[in-house]
């Protein structure tokens, strides 16, 4: 494993670096997904056609771009993919593939109306720079009209563009954990992580030990009873299930939220894959132990059957 470090401000603490390698499985995995990009794409644009609703035509690229950043997300993981700055020219060469497919497929369904009899490869030969140019123009003059309401011009464009950065935004937010998970090399796989939670402290309980890289005052962070409601650090270890060699952690301070759905965490990291050395390791072990262990008053279990 490759190790960087982060500079603090009494010592340096080493972290996790990927090993850069793009993975064994890439070569396959990346061209199909390029090609899941494009019949995505293509279903997409005939999809968007029959939606009556403008409305509905945001939420579904929403949709689609959660559905595609899930698949990128386990293409990365299956790859398996260490290199982030691959992974992320990847999903943006593929979402930059779906939407042109999803324009080529919106000219294609305007050409076949306009000329029915004639097939789409007979079409696509007759387009060039020109055609599509007027037809983008016409496309953004006609606009389109939700019953007695017309948009038309700028608007048109504006929605576009929005389209676009939904996609993006939704995708890369889909594929950013599995481009910051920890990998072993040896074992070649990726490692588990488990958290704990110390309920009632916040960012400033934690980010002045972070500041000072002292891990072993992180790990003795404990619930606060009289703290800030909704509010708690999370301590999660990142370590290989196998080996058991090299442990990390990371540090977030988590709000959580009333939304109208229920509520949702809102995560700040303060610190990201952090080695841990194997003492404090082991430490956060025993940590992990008395929580499992059952309770003193608990029955003793029943013999399985």
């Amino acid at each position: 494993m490759h190790l960087g470090r982060v500079r603090a401000m009494r010592l340096s603490v080493p972290v996790y670096v990927p090993s850069q390698r793009p993975g064994r499985l890439m070569a396959l995995l990346a061209p199909a997904l390029l090609c899941g990009a494009v019949l995505i794409g293509t279903m997409y644009q005939r999809i968007l056609y029959s939606l009556p609703l403008e409305i509905m035509q945001f939420f579904f690229p929403a949709l689609v771009g959660l559905g595609f950043g899930l698949l990128c997300a386990g293409v990365i993981e299956h790859g398996p993919c260490r290199n982030p700055l691959f992974g992320r020219a990847l999903v943006v060469a593929a979402v930059l593939v779906m939407w042109a497919t999803s324009w080529a497929t919106a000219l294609l369904l305007d050409a076949q109306a306009a000329s029915p009899k004639l097939d789409a490869s007979t079409l696509f030969g007759q387009v060039d720079l020109d055609i599509f140019t007027r037809w983008v123009e016409a496309r953004y003059d006609a606009g389109w009209t939700n019953g007695r309401r017309s948009t038309k011009g700028f608007i048109v464009g504006l929605s576009w563009v929005a389209e676009l950065a939904v996609m993006f935004v939704i995708t890369a937010w889909a594929t950013r954990s599995a481009l910051q998970r920890c990998f072993c090399e040896p074992c070649q796989q990726w490692l588990d992580t488990r958290g704990v939670s110390c309920h009632g402290l916040t960012a400033a309980d934690a980010a002045p030990l972070v500041e000072a890289g002292d891990l072993a005052r992180l790990l003795e962070l404990r619930p606060l009873e009289d703290g800030v409601p909704n509010m708690r650090v999370a301590l999660m270890r990142h370590q290989c299930g196998a080996c058991r060699q090299t442990t990390y952690l990371s540090v977030d301070e988590v709000h959580t939220v009333p939304t109208r759905s229920g509520y949702r965490d809102r995560r700040r990291n303060l610190l990201r894959n952090a080695v841990l050395p194997d003492a404090l390791a082991r430490r956060l072990d025993a940590r992990f132990a008395e929580i499992d262990a059952p309770a003193p008053d608990a029955p003793p279990a029943m013999p399985a059957a």
